[in-house]
This record gives structure tokens, sequence and C-alpha cells, in this order.
């Protein structure tokens, strides 16, 4: 249809997007949100989880790649793709009735082996979603944008602003008309997005009356940037609009206020805005590929999302424009833990703290004001200003920060103290031997029920493998697999404490682990590392237990010449999607190792 998306958001209580038609495009969401964030609106949802294809493909990971995508462009609310029905239906079979003739992902039931633990990924979104929903979105600049009939695509196809922290989302003419779209001390919504800057990017198609208000934030001090072509013309009906909207836009470019800037190409945009005074909230120093992140700001707190969306593991000091006695904190996601960030550095306007994340990882800081009446956690008196050498990370328990140390190090705290250790931890353990339980998920002798059967798969002194690599009797299974092994506590020198990193590996699709009968934390399906210090015992043997779970595809695609929904084959409408794609590796790949730490007391 001939409208502007952009213009209708605001009439809705919650809009809702897809990530579907939306294709994942982190771009696309920030054309949705935009006028939402201006509007107001809390809730900004999205359905989440649909890829054409077929059902019983998508891991976990995948689908939070979907809502971590999500979150980068606003969405604040995620909606699950799939789940229409649980109980028996007409001319349907095991696993469950599957919406759309086996087209679309996916169906999340109990079916599924990863319910078992979906509520790890479940509470990640949850957590991350309240941080999206509490406070104000702060955003740094808006593009503006006309498209009717609205499609999906990239407004602004340059990662320039992207590299440099800059966030950015769309506004249409509506947008600018509204009752929100005020100006004061130079920005745009102060008191809601507070946009630092309004850029048009070849986009030259406005109302009489976004051209009238444009003049009036120019004149407010607002920076303004125009890129590419400036033959502006009306998007209304009325007589002489087109005419009206011309001579208002050129008023504005040629009126010489220095916050109004034309340039020839997108590649000088950063330049620009640095001229106006605009920088990004969230600074990358070393200009890292598909970070995103989103700000929000309440009374006492503000809270950053960071998002790495590139397919290799990156760090970067990241400097953060907040007071520079704002105290910051870890927020994590997966466990809901709190903890006081132990190595930062402040300065006049902006703290920087070195972060390094995985592929499809995420992070949230968050900023205490100083002046709070009380603060959220308990932070040490003192913090790392600098460190270099091998540290695996630093830890705050009973009032002392706790250095984690792999080998020589050295550590700059903001006392001005500086301390030196030259230490040698044994070497990993490499956890190679495994007891290994296959739980087989496949249609009881009844296809048309839909109870799972279970048969159970056993195998010991194993070395970790795909499951169809363990015995060609698995080479169709999908389910849940359990591992067991032991390991040894090492003796280290006297009066050397040590800890231990369980590392599992790349997940498949959902892990949960314990060790010495203890369950770990909710593990991050990103980078599978928890701290297990405190469940390790000298003296004994410590066993560690695994549990993975599998996506249904690999018993689907076996089973695919008897599966059915309401009568229509597994394969009789997505073009022979399960005959044609290969079985999907399934298991604890590795490599599992423990690796020990030296715990060296800083302060």
């Amino acid at each position: 249809m001939p409208l502007n998306m952009l213009d209708d958001i605001p009439i809705l209580d919650a809009p809702e997007g897809e990530s579907l038609a939306f294709q994942n495009m982190i771009d696309a969401f920030r054309q949705f949100s935009g006028p939402a964030h201006l509007a107001g609106k809390t809730i900004i949802s999205s359905e989440c989880g649909a890829v054409s294809g077929a059902p019983y493909t998508q891991t976990l990971g995948d689908l939070l790649w979907s809502v971590n995508r999500g979150l980068s462009g606003g969405v604040s609310t995620h909606v699950l793709h799939g789940y229409a029905y649980s109980g028996s239906y007409a001319n349907t079979t095991w696993p469950s009735y599957t919406t759309f003739t086996y087209m679309y992902t996916d169906m999340w039931n109990p079916n599924q082996p990863a319910w078992q633990h979906m509520k790890d990924s479940i509470d990640y979104i949850a957590r991350n979603q309240y941080i999206s929903q509490i406070g104000k979105p702060k955003i740094d600049v808006a593009f503006y944008q006309h498209s009717s009939p609205w499609i999906t695509s990239v407004q602004y196809d340059n990662d320039n602003l992207e590299t440099l922290g800059y966030t950015y989302e769309y506004l249409s003419s509506g947008s600018l008309e509204s009752p929100n779209a005020t100006v004061m001390d130079g920005v745009l919504a102060p008191t809601g997005p507070a946009y630092k800057a309004l850029i048009f990017s070849n986009r030259t198609s406005l109302t009489a009356g976004a051209a009238t208000r444009i003049e009036r934030f120019a004149a407010a001090g607002l920076p303004i940037i125009f890129i590419g072509a400036s033959d502006f013309a009306s998007i209304g009906s009325n007589a002489g609009e087109t005419e009206n909207v011309t001579a208002t836009i050129k008023k504005v470019m040629q009126n010489g206020r220095k916050n109004v800037q034309t340039i020839d190409s997108a590649e000088q945009l950063p330049q620009v805005l640095a001229a106006v005074g605009v920088l990004p909230s969230v600074y990358f120093s070393t200009k890292t590929a598909r970070w995103f992140t989103f700000w929000r700001r309440t009374d006492d707190m503000d809270y950053v999302f960071v998002y790495n969306d590139a397919e290799n593991n990156q760090a970067s000091d990241v400097s953060f424009a907040v007071d520079e006695s704002a105290i910051p904190f870890n927020l994590d996601a997966w466990t809901g833990r709190m903890t006081p960030v132990i190595q930062y550095t402040a300065y006049i306007s902006r703290i920087k703290i070195p972060i390094t994340l995985k592929s499809n990882e995420t992070t949230i800081i968050g900023f205490s004001r100083s002046n709070v009446t009380s603060l959220p956690a308990e932070i040490p008196r003192f913090h790392v200003t600098n460190s270099t050498g091998a540290i695996a990370g630093f830890t705050y328990r009973n009032s002392s920060v706790v250095a984690q140390l792999t080998g020589p190090a050295s550590i700059t705290l903001s006392n001005g103290v500086s301390k030196n250790f030259t230490t040698c931890p044994p070497p990993a353990s490499n956890l190679s031997s495994w007891n290994i339980s296959i739980q087989d998920w496949h249609a009881t002798s009844n296809r048309f029920s839909m109870e799972t059967a279970v048969t159970y798969h056993d195998y010991t002194n194993k070395t970790l493998a795909p499951w169809s690599k363990l015995s060609t009797a698995l080479a169709d299974v999908s389910g849940i697999g359990t591992y067991t092994t032991t390991f040894s506590f090492p003796s280290a020198s006297q009066n050397t404490r040590l800890g231990a990193i369980l590392h599992l590996g790349p997940v498949t699709n959902t892990v949960r682990a314990w060790v010495n009968g203890v369950r770990l934390a909710p593990i991050d399906l990103s980078n599978a590392v928890a701290d297990i210090t405190g469940l390790v015992t000298e003296g004994k043997s410590n066993e560690l237990r695994v549990e993975v779970t599998t996506t249904l595809f690999n018993r689907v695609k076996a089973d695919r010449d008897f599966v059915r929904s309401a009568g229509d084959m597994a394969d009789s409408a997505n073009g022979g999607y399960y005959a044609k794609t290969g079985r999907q590796e399934y298991g604890l790949l590795g490599p599992v190792f423990v690796e020990w730490i030296v715990l060296e007391e800083v302060l």
C-alpha cells in the first residue's frame, strides 16, 4: 500500500514489526523504532524468529541472534514465532501440529529437546528487554526518511557511523511535525531520544509543515546536515506546496548558520558531525566492525547494551559519555548478577572500559550517578586503571579485588599504586575421555500421538566428536546428550591460591553443566565459559557433567516420508528441504578444558 510506515507508527499503542519481513535488518528496525521512540512508546514489538526454509532447524543461538539484532535496532519486546498448538490434531503426526505446512521456523514446544533448557535463554531475553524498556532512550542522531510505499531496505548504506559508535534511527515528516519534536539547547526531543543532529541523506521529499519545522529547528541551534541532493519538493497535494518547500529548505541551507552544513558525500559525515560538536555517546577506539549499542537513562542510572554482530571476536576500549564520577557496573543478562566494573579509566565527561566480545555476545554496562543515596551493589575503594600481561579477569568478593592470572602481569590502581606479579599456574586440564549417554527423541509406535518416546544410547571412554561420528546408529538421532568426566586439582607451590575456569567450546544448541553435583549458573551460548573456582576441591577427583540439546531436524529429516501436519507431508510445500539439506552436527564438540589460574589479591 502507498503508505509511509514511519508516519503511522505513533498511532498504535504497541507497534509491532517482524524479523521475517524486516529480514533481521538492524537498519529496518531503526526505521520502525525512531517514530515510536519520539512518540514515547515503551513497547516496540517484533514477531521474532521466523525464517523461511523448514521448522526444527533453528538453534537457540540462531534465535538469540535475531533477538540481539532487534534489540540493537530499538525493539523492546520479542514475541517468539511458533508453538501454535500442542495437542493432537487431525492427520498430524509427532512432533506436533506445525504451522505454515513446514515452511518456516520454529515450533517451540515440549517436544523440542531445547525446551528443557529454554528458561535460560528466555530469562536472558527478558533481562535485556527490561533494560530496553526502562527510562528513556538516548540516540545520537536522526536521519530523515520518506518511503511510500515502505519497503525493507538499508537507508544509510555506510558503516562509517557505526564503526565509531554513533547510534541513529529514522524520522519522517509526520515525526518532525509531532508535538514531541521540539528543540532545546540544540537538541531535538530533549526529554525523549535527545537527538543531537538531524541528517538528510539524499531524501528530498517532505511536507510543507515539516519544512517549516526544520526552519525552526535550525534557528534553535539543532545541527542539520544535508548530504547530496538538495532539490527538495513537497509530498503534499495542495497547489504551491512544492515551491514553498523548496524555498523554505533553500533558505535553511543558505542562511549561513554554523549548525547547518551541506556535504557532497556520506564519507564526510563523521568529520562534519565532529566539527559541529556532535560526538557519539559510545565511542569505539578501534573502529570495531558491526558492534551496536542502545542507551537507556533513568533518574539514577544510565544503561548501555553492547552487541558484537560480527562473525569474529573483537576487543575495544569503549568510551561512554557519562560524568567522570559515575560508577560503572556489569549487568549479566544470563545470570542476573550485577557486579562493579573493576578496570576503567575516568576522564572529563567520559569513562573508558576495555570490552571483549565473542561473536553474537552482548554485555550491559550500568552507570550509577555518584550522588545517589544508595548504590545497586558494593564497590571497591579503588579500581584498576591499567593492566598488562596475562590477566583472565578480575573479581570482587568480600571487599577484596582479586586478579585472575594466567601468567606474569602488572596492574595500576586508581590510587596510583602499581603491582607486579610473576606467577606460573599449572597447565590446563584437557578433558579428553567421557562417558556419554544420548537420549534419542522420536515418535511412539503410534505416530499420531504427540507423546515423545526416548531410546538411550550409552558409550564409555569416548573422545568428543559429533554424534554422527560417535556411532552410525546416531546419524538420524535428535535429543539430549549427557557427558560425564572427572579431573584432578593440580598441585601448586606453597602460598599459591588456584582458581579454575571451565571452557566448554562451541555450543551447537543449548548447554548446562554441573561440577561436583552443583549446577552452574546459566551459560552464555556465545561464550561458554564459567568460573568454577568455588566448586572444585583439592585432593579429590572432581566430576564434570555437561548436558546438551539438539534441534529435531535430523529426526524429522529421517522420518520425512511419515511426518505430516494437517495432512501436509513435511517436504511437500518447502521444495523438499529435508531431503536436500544435509544433517546438522550435534553434541558437545569441544575442546573442553579447565584453565587453572592464580588468584592474587590486588587490594
